[in-house]
């Protein structure tokens, strides 16, 4: 049973990220993220450490930075709100 209950809660994680991914990539917000000075840094440090070759590996680059970001922090909170849900709900033996 536990090893159910984990696999759907990583499902769920990831699906979670892929939404998230998705909707920060069409409302614009890693557009403008990246025109700023520090995404612009940070932007060309990622194209240093992994080399992007024209436009399509950027987008990819981009992408999978996102993604990547989106999964850490889904992650972080759903370890968060399980470490609070045991807290307040679990029963004192």
């Amino acid at each position: 049973m536990r090893i159910v209950k984990a696999t759907l809660i990583v499902v769920a994680v990831f699906i979670a990220a892929s939404v998230l991914t998705r909707f920060l990539i069409s409302s614009g917000i890693v557009k403008a993220g990246l025109e700023s000075p520090i995404g612009s840094a940070a932007y060309s440090g990622l194209r240093h450490l992994f080399p992007a070759n024209g436009m399509e590996e950027a987008e990819g680059l981009i992408i999978s930075a996102t993604l990547t970001l989106s999964l850490l922090l889904v992650s972080l909170a759903t370890w968060t709100i399980l470490k609070l849900w045991h807290r307040l709900f679990a029963s004192n033996p």
